[in-house]
């Protein structure tokens, strides 16, 4: 069995067996297989690297499904009973405010729950706040609520404050291009590297992307609001930036005006691209975004409406 296969079914198994209270997702962390695991009605999310479940003499069998799966629940409760009095739920502001980020999602589906939490609107979308820590390879994650704003005797504001500070220091950009067989490499997004790939990317005889995401590939969508990032891409393109956000883990991007493309177009072509590497929350993908090079601002753009010059439908 090939490890794709292999890592899918034991995430099903480790499912079956916590029960359909949890949420998992399948996803990747500086190149590992990771799964995340939330229980409904819990605020804080754990995530288990497979590669510490793994034997290399296993060769993905597949009768080593259910031990991995046992061993991965077995892990899973343990950190989860670690967490009750754990620095995720402490009283004081100034204890956690380091672990502070902001986070990019979905508004769909979510209105229940923007009722409880503090949230900043972006378009169609909304930014949430989180309290993120990694120790080694263990990483948990909550969401803050309006209780906890009480109990820190904070508002949004300060809480907007820290994020800045904290979200691209835990999660630092990262770019790469998109080839339309869904390979996709990405790397530290500096100046000189960064000049180079752009002006290296034909979007004429090639279908690509560029994709913009954390340099671990978590929460990277929210590098879109990173100071200067957007700027970098539009002065190196001479050009305005279009923005498809296909999950809160990253963004799509290609030049405003430099290509033929409709903007049904591009998002068909992303859309294939995605589901090709097994990624993308398609509830996202409603809608694109332009980051104007005149305004210095990002600017909204539905698809089927709003019709503008190049990217009509």
């Amino acid at each position: 069995m090939d490890k794709e296969a292999w890592v899918r079914k034991v995430a099903e198994e480790l499912h079956e067996r916590l029960g359909s209270r949890y949420h998992l997702e399948l996803t990747t962390r500086e190149k590992e297989d990771v799964i995340e695991i939330q229980k409904e009605g819990d605020v804080t999310g754990i995530v288990l690297n497979l590669a510490c479940y793994e034997e290399a003499e296993w060769s993905y069998r597949e009768d080593n499904i259910k031990k991995t799966a046992e061993r991965l629940e077995a892990e899973y409760r343990r950190r989860r009973d670690d967490l009750q009095g754990a620095p995720l739920l402490s009283e004081s502001f100034d204890q956690v405010k380091h672990m502070v980020v902001y986070v990019l999602e979905k508004r769909a589906g979510n209105e229940e729950a923007l009722l409880h939490i503090p949230y900043e609107e972006f378009f169609d979308l909304v930014t949430i706040y989180e309290l993120h820590l990694h120790k080694g390879s263990e990483s948990y994650r909550r969401v803050i609520n309006n209780d906890d704003m009480k109990q820190w005797g904070i508002d949004k504001e300060e809480l907007l404050k820290v994020a800045n500070v904290n979200t691209p220091l835990l999660y630092p950009p990262a770019i790469g291009v998109l080839e339309t067989d869904g390979q996709l490499d990405t790397d530290i997004l500096e100046q000189d590297r960064l000049k180079k790939l752009l002006f290296g990317m034909s979007l004429f005889g090639r279908r690509r992307l560029l994709v913009l995401t954390s340099l671990s590939k978590q929460y990277g969508a929210g590098c879109i609001f990173y100071d200067g990032i957007l700027e970098q891409i539009a002065e190196a393109w001479q050009d305005d930036v279009v923005i498809f956000v296909t999950s809160s883990f990253e963004t799509l991007l290609f030049p405003y005006q430099n290509n033929s493309w409709t903007l049904n177009e591009w998002m068909e072509l992303s859309s294939s691209m995605e589901s090709m590497r097994g990624l993308g929350d398609w509830t996202f993908f409603s809608s694109a975004y332009r980051y104007s090079r005149a305004d210095k601002a990002i600017q909204f753009i539905r698809k089927g409406k709003n019709r503008v010059e190049n990217l009509t439908s």
